[in-house]
């Protein structure tokens, strides 16, 4: 378990970067993110938001610039 701290305490500290840069994301892009952190894949995401799958990659790639990840 002590192996894991300093993976838990990275984890949290990009968590709560994430969670301060969210304002900057818009409706959508915030439903894209709750979708990739539940796990679902690209594929799903665009099927739940009814929208292509080209469209799902060009969000997240705005959605990564935007986190700078």
């Amino acid at each position: 378990m002590a192996d894991c701290l300093p993976w838990l305490h990275r984890a949290e500290a990009e968590l709560a970067r994430l969670d301060s840069a969210q304002t900057t994301l818009s409706a959508l892009e915030q439903q894209i993110v709750t979708s990739v952190v539940a796990g679902r894949t690209n594929r799903q995401i665009a099927a739940d938001l009814h929208l292509s799958l080209k469209a799902i990659e060009a969000n997240l790639t705005r959605i990564y610039r935007k986190l700078g990840i």
